[in-house]
């Protein structure tokens, strides 16, 4: 089931490629946590996290064919730590999570349904083994041998646990628990949401030799987002600022007080505009060094320098 040359590509830092991955799993661990916390809302606040703490934590995967496992562990501890973190009574059983539910989310609303209550009640009535077996059914979408994997268990276990649970909760309560979880996954924008949040955090730190004269050129003239002023820390530390490409990571710009050999040959930047010749325009009236624009077909683009002399590609579609 699982592609590795995603996984791979994402453990070289391919968000695209881990943001598939989200896309594949994010049901699965938003069943882990909602076992656990029983609140819509917040189960897919620990899923968000837990795609997060993955993408940091990608090089301790070992083995690309556990993911799903390695996933739903990561998610449930995060669970448990946040009932252990924020719960005010103790746990004797599965009906004290349901009165534990936040209190300020529309889902404490759609959980005082009498429907989506007696759900919950007959979940009261199954040990934990089999209750996850069966929200991971409804919510996550995977077949047994898929959930069989996410659990490390094999086909034939969840396959029975989901007969026993049928049996113990009766057929009524069994499909009535159908229609309630298999409305409790996550929406179309989760994985887009979970790019976004670690793209807004990767980091990339910048040399540059004046720092009021770069922060001039990338945010005046090419427009990108000043996401920090430059920052004048009293220790013993580089003036810096943090800037970001539309989409992209957030840029430290750090002055160097030894600004020798700043500057690359590279290119280290791709920059997309709706509006080459007025960037271009703009670039040559405040003398930025540029070369000749070209259409190849695909495109415009053009080659700039930065203060430093790094460079800087420049296109349209």
């Amino acid at each position: 089931m699982i592609d590795k040359k995603l996984v791979r590509a994402a453990k070289e830092g391919d968000v695209e490629a881990f943001t598939v991955l989200v896309s594949t799993y994010s049901n699965v661990v938003h069943a882990a946590s909602y076992q656990v916390v029983l609140d819509y809302y917040l189960a897919q606040d620990i899923a968000q996290e837990t795609f997060v703490r993955a993408w940091y934590n990608l090089s301790q995967l070992e083995n690309e064919e556990t993911l799903g496992n390695w996933l739903y562990t990561i998610a449930r501890r995060l669970s448990l730590d946040w009932l252990r973190k924020y719960r005010t009574k103790q746990v004797d059983s599965y009906s004290d999570l349901v009165d534990m539910r936040s209190e300020h989310t529309v889902e404490d609303a759609v959980l005082r349904n009498e429907k989506v209550e007696k759900v919950h009640q007959a979940f009261n009535q199954l040990d934990e083994n089999h209750r996850n077996v069966v929200y991971m059914y409804f919510i996550s979408g995977f077949n047994t041998r898929e959930i069989s994997e996410v659990l490390d268990i094999s086909s034939n276990t969840v396959e029975s646990r989901l007969r026993r649970a049928k049996l113990k909760m009766k057929k009524g309560l069994f499909e009535m628990a159908a229609e309630v979880l298999t409305t409790h996954k996550v929406d179309n924008q989760f994985s887009q949401r979970v790019k976004a949040r670690i793209k807004a955090m990767i980091t990339i730190d910048m040399h540059v030799s004046d720092l009021k004269k770069s922060l001039h050129f990338y945010v005046e003239m090419l427009g990108f987002e000043l996401v920090r002023p430059p920052f004048h820390p009293d220790q013993d530390i580089e003036d810096n600022a943090i800037i970001r490409i539309e989409g992209g990571p957030n840029i430290i710009l750090v002055k160097k007080r030894d600004s020798h050999n700043i500057g690359r040959s590279s290119i280290v930047f791709t920059y997309h505009t709706d509006d080459i010749e007025a960037v271009y325009a703009l670039l040559r009236e405040n003398g930025v060094r540029t070369n000749d624009r070209y259409d190849d077909g695909c495109g415009q683009w053009f080659e700039c320098f930065d203060p430093d002399g790094n460079l800087v590609n420049v296109h349209s579609d």
